[in-house]
């Protein structure tokens, strides 16, 4: 099968495509990396290429569902997007949220023979929405194909990671410009902050591992970490406080503020050592050690 509208320069978008070509396509995949719009473009590749009812070339671009495909009308090409739960001010994929796709998947597909579900911002899913997902990945319909994209696997628990093919995208960053939204940086913060706390140098690594080749990623979630430090701080010293962040009443109560205050000037030297292009490895290296000594109490 010859497989069309892939950049063949690219090693990941040959790969996938040889897969599709070889009928080895995986009924569940993570794509991660590159900016939002190449993740969606190349989802949408690997759907219409998926979708297409000729057996020798795909997308032919003229049978009824490659018509279809290329005008996203297709009923069979399911894509979600995060949305804003019972009021809440964040957009996510909540649990609820999540069940209901799922239980939809179970549907047949209307005129072709796959259904496609792809999930765009799903690392916006909570660990219950990812726990919901863990039966339905390790034994889908034979028909349905889902394709996760989001900046990194890491947003994902190892459970959902087991389960998947991860693609990893090299070509036009997040750390190369896309904006992160203030709810991405304030779940990266939190992760980090709740990991020192727990004491293990393994949540510590695994935390901080979302930053991986993503300078911008950790640039930008620095000053959020000092946020939560600056408001435990406060709590500390008894000062009235509202604050959405809800580990920074549990810092106030675990570290002395002499360890919170020394945080928040590690934090400050940190990101101005990175707008000197500091190498990105040894930065996450430096915040993961002071993570590690502030929950010792060293």
């Amino acid at each position: 099968m010859e497989v069309k509208g892939f950049d063949l320069s690219s090693a990941t978008e040959n790969r996938i495509a040889e897969t599709v070509a070889a009928g080895r396509f995986p009924h569940a995949c993570i794509i991660e990396g590159g900016s939002e719009e190449y993740r969606l473009e190349l989802a949408r590749k690997i759907a219409g290429a998926l979708i297409c009812g000729n057996k020798e070339t795909v997308p032919c671009g003229i049978c009824s569902h490659c018509h279809k495909a290329l005008k996203h009308i297709h009923p069979d090409i399911e894509e979600y997007y995060p949305k804003t739960d019972k009021g809440k001010k964040e957009e996510a994929f909540s649990a609820d949220y999540v069940r209901d796709i799922r239980d939809k998947v179970f549907i047949i597909p209307n005129e072709a023979d796959k259904k496609i579900v792809i999930l765009s911002n799903a690392q916006r899913m909570n660990d219950t929405g990812q726990n919901s997902l863990l039966k339905i990945l390790e034994e889908p319909p034979g028909y349905a194909y889902f394709i996760f994209l989001c900046p990194s696997k890491d947003y994902f628990l190892d459970t959902i990671l087991s389960r998947v093919t991860v693609w990893s995208l090299s070509g036009g960053t997040e750390a190369e410009g896309a904006a992160f939204t203030r709810e991405e940086l304030a779940e990266a913060a939190e992760k980090m902050i709740k990991a020192m706390l727990s004491g293990s140098e393994y949540e510590i690594m695994k935390s901080a591992s979302v930053f991986d080749k993503n300078q911008k990623l950790l640039q930008e979630t620095l000053p959020v970490i000092k946020e939560i430090l600056a408001a435990a701080l406060r709590i500390k010293y008894n000062a009235p406080e509202e604050t959405g962040f809800e580990t920074a009443a549990e810092t106030a109560a675990k570290l002395p503020a002499k360890f919170i205050a020394e945080l928040i000037d590690f934090i400050d030297e940190l990101w101005e050592s990175m707008n000197y292009h500091v190498n990105l490895n040894l930065a996450i290296s430096r915040l993961s050690s002071r993570l590690r000594k502030a929950a010792g109490g060293d």
